[in-house]
C-alpha cells in the first residue's frame, strides 16, 4: 500500500467512516456513513423530481 493510500485510510478511521477490526482485518461501516449515505440518496431523489433528466 502507497503512503497516499495509508494516509486516505487513516483519515477515514480517524473521522469514523469506517471501523478496522484489529483481529479479524475487516473494515466495517458505520451508522455515521449509513446517515451521509441516506441523505445524499434523499437529495438525488429531491433532485429527481426536480429535473428528471439530472
Amino acid at each position: 500500500m502507497n503512503s497516499m493510500s495509508q494516509e486516505s485510510e487513516l483519515l477515514i478511521v480517524e473521522n469514523g467512516l469506517i471501523q478496522y477490526e484489529e483481529g479479524k482485518h475487516t473494515y466495517r461501516t458505520t451508522e455515521k456513513v449509513l446517515h451521509i449515505q441516506n441523505k445524499i440518496d434523499e437529495v438525488a431523489a429531491t433532485l429527481n423530481r426536480a429535473d428528471p433528466n439530472f
